[in-house]
């Protein structure tokens, strides 16, 4: 097999960090929701995730970062599945986030040298800085790298996954997922 250039191993390795950032974008709001005040958290429901529409009820920077995450996934899933309308609905949710949040570069000092990265400067408020860096990275990943790396959404799992640069395309992260869709649908 060949050996990835590092324009290719720079796009795997963003890939597979937002991939993970998606996956605990459920985690990371509820963590957010239960450090809330009691005040921000007045007036809301209570959270049973056994409801259609639980993430509701979450306080407003824990339900922003869902309905970021969401979209994420909506555009992965809408990709594989060649929906250009679902891609460009999706892709329009996150466009409305991201509106009005702006990104400065600045050198940083890194383990000896300086480093471009990138700081928000916007409010916190309308744009949460960990939902504000997965919406970044995600458009930077769509923009740059979409067409080299391919993630996808698992069909078992819901899990966001890098697929495998040759070979089959998969509809499932892993062959665990794989065997537990078999067998579900042996059952029906």
């Amino acid at each position: 097999m060949a050996e990835l250039t590092p324009w290719e191993k720079k796009a795997r390795e963003l890939a597979e960090t937002l991939a993970k950032q998606a996956d605990h974008a459920v985690s990371y709001a509820m963590m957010t929701h239960s450090s809330a005040s009691e005040e921000e958290r007045e007036g809301l429901g209570p959270l049973r995730l056994d409801e259609p529409n639980w993430w509701r009820n979450l306080v407003p920077t824990a339900r922003k970062h869902i309905e970021v995450a969401g979209a994420i996934y909506r555009a992965i899933r809408a990709d594989e599945d060649a929906n250009e309308e679902g891609v460009r609905d999706a892709m329009k949710d996150l466009g409305d986030f991201i509106e009005g949040m702006s990104v400065r570069l600045s050198w940083r000092p890194d383990a000896g040298e300086y480093r471009l990265s990138r700081e928000l400067t916007s409010a916190l408020e309308d744009h949460p800085f960990i939902t504000a860096g997965l919406a970044l990275s995600f458009v930077e990943y769509w923009e740059r790298y979409r067409d080299a790396v391919h993630l996808g959404v698992c069909r078992q799992c819901s899990r966001v996954y890098v697929k495998p640069k040759h070979g089959r395309k998969t509809r499932y992260c892993s062959g665990a997922c794989r065997q537990k869709a078999y067998r579900a649908r042996q059952k029906e």
